[in-house]
């Protein structure tokens, strides 16, 4: 939605910078939870969900890993969105 409100205003130069920027956040966060929710792994999240003492019979740990897992991938993609939005600002501003 934010290309498209910025690239109907009929600014070019402001269309490609937040194309540039919008691709690169998106791209960043769907690696950066990709890429840590497949390194925790069920193994890692039962290990920290026991260490944390859910109990390790029935649900508790399927639950707990899921939101394990969840959490961290969340928090790895805002992360990455963030980081890999300003590195796509500095490739437009180099390609300028």
């Amino acid at each position: 939605m934010k290309v498209q409100d910025v690239c109907a205003a009929g600014d070019a130069e402001a269309c490609e910078r937040v194309k540039y920027t919008e691709t690169g956040a998106f791209v960043g966060g769907l690696a950066g939870g990709a890429i840590v929710g497949g390194a925790l792994g069920p193994g890692t999240a039962s290990s920290i969900c026991v260490a944390l003492g859910v109990a390790t019979a029935g649900t508790g740990v399927l639950v707990c890993g899921a939101v394990v897992i969840g959490g961290a991938s969340l928090i790895a993609g805002i992360s990455m969105e963030k980081g890999v939005e300003t590195l796509a600002e500095k490739i437009y501003e180099m390609s300028r």
